[in-house]
């Protein structure tokens, strides 16, 4: 660049021109580390619910079958629902153990199949 150069600006231009080009080209690339920025973290939040969702889907099942229990689904739904209740084995267990208790009382009074025996066990097992 000569003396003719600088006279009538073309260095000066030469030179805005090269910090334009530099400046365009570093917000690009910022731009671009954004973008990767932003469908990393939208990549990560959908890796997050699915996590979830086995949590989120056995809370809906939960919230049928306890509405299926206080009959807010209709009768059949609910005889059904109470069906499953009862057959399960912790409920069982523990209508045995009730029934269980009453007999052995029953037993350590000498009257095991009385009819205050049976009307226990009728109780016991209602409740």
């Amino acid at each position: 660049m000569g003396f003719f150069d600088d006279l009538f600006g073309k260095s000066q231009a030469d030179a805005a021109k090269r910090a334009a080009e530099d400046t365009y080209n570093k917000q690009r690339r910022s731009q671009e580390e954004l973008r990767g920025a932003g469908q990393d973290y939208l990549s990560n939040l959908l890796g997050l619910s699915q996590r979830y969702d086995p949590y989120v889907q056995g809370g809906g099942k939960a919230q049928n079958q306890l509405y299926a229990l206080l009959g807010l689904q209709g009768q059949p739904a609910q005889t059904s629902a109470f069906g499953q209740f009862r057959n399960d084995p912790g409920y069982q267990y523990q209508l045995d153990q009730g029934l269980q208790a009453v007999d052995r009382g029953a037993a350590a009074r000498s009257g095991v199949r009385s009819g205050a025996t049976l009307k226990a066990e009728q109780q016991s097992g209602a409740n």
